[in-house]
């Protein structure tokens, strides 16, 4: 867990770097067509829900602690900023190294699901 933890002060501290630098560009949308508020909420409530159904194999799984850390970072900057800041830009679409972790986390923990379905 001590890796997620770096992770999501490296991220954020990459994002203010660009964000100061103006480079990047700020994200005030959200999913699914919600208002910043709801999202907050919801991303709250599918962080802690994450970590109460998964709690024997978030500490073990990689995927599940990509997609922890790239969460929460992403909820950090939306709670300082009351946006998220990419700075990765790649045809037209912009996004941060959080994106990356949480479509990586996803790959990885069903990958990892698929390998091992019983949940030793």
């Amino acid at each position: 867990m001590k890796t997620a933890v770096l992770f999501i002060i490296f991220e954020f501290c990459l994002s203010m770097v660009a964000k100061n630098a103006g480079f990047g560009y700020e994200n005030r949308g959200v999913s699914f067509g919600l208002p910043v508020w709801q999202i907050e909420w919801v991303s709250v409530f599918l962080l802690g829900g994450m970590v109460f159904i998964f709690r024997k194999n978030i500490l073990t799984n990689r995927g599940l602690r990509l997609m922890f850390a790239g969460g929460v970072a992403n909820l950090a900057k939306r709670w300082v900023w009351g946006a998220v800041w990419d700075y990765v830009g790649l045809m037209g679409l912009w996004f941060n190294l959080a994106d990356v972790a949480i479509v990586l986390g996803v790959i990885l923990w069903i990958d990892e699901r698929d390998r091992d379905p019983v949940g030793k």
